[in-house]
């Protein structure tokens, strides 16, 4: 499997685990981590960081290929 599908499933993964974690286990994603931030504004934050960042990586490696 290519880089890129891995970049795109992980990030599918990680979206659908938001979508289906906060109403299927409220408790589990409100668990604190650091200070107000839970475990769901945690993971909404990695995807909104990671998603860009593995995009610029991709664009990056395909520049230096060509």
């Amino acid at each position: 499997m290519s880089e890129r599908w891995i970049y795109a499933l992980s990030v599918l993964l990680l979206f659908i685990v938001l979508v289906l974690g906060v109403p299927l286990f409220p408790e589990f994603m409100a668990t604190g981590v650091v200070g107000r931030l839970n475990l769901g504004m945690l993971l909404y934050l990695v995807l909104q960081v990671l998603g860009p960042l593995l995009a610029f990586i991709y664009l990056k490696q395909r520049e230096a290929d060509h």
